[in-house]
C-alpha cells in the first residue's frame, strides 16, 4: 500500500478519515491504492513563525534544567 501522503500539499493522509489533516483534501481506498476524491483550500497557504530567545535566558534555562 502507498503512503498516506497528500498529493496536493505533502501533508498526511489520516487512514481512519481518509482525508488530509492538513488541507483538508477527501481520498478514497480502492484495490490498496489511494485515490484523491476532491481538494479543499487551493492553493494551501503556508505561514511562518519565529522565535528569539537571548543568550542570557538560554543559559539561565540550561542552568535551572541541570539542577532537576
Amino acid at each position: 500500500m502507498e503512503k498516506y501522503i497528500c498529493e496536493q500539499c505533502g501533508g498526511s493522509i489520516n487512514p481512519v478519515t481518509m482525508r488530509c489533516e492538513y488541507c483538508g483534501t477527501r481520498y478514497e481506498n480502492h484495490n490498496n491504492q489511494i485515490i484523491r476524491v476532491e481538494t479543499f483550500h487551493n492553493p494551501v497557504k503556508t505561514l511562518e513563525a519565529g522565535c528569539r530567545i537571548s543568550k542570557f535566558d538560554v543559559e539561565h534555562i540550561g542552568a535551572e534544567m541541570e539542577r532537576d
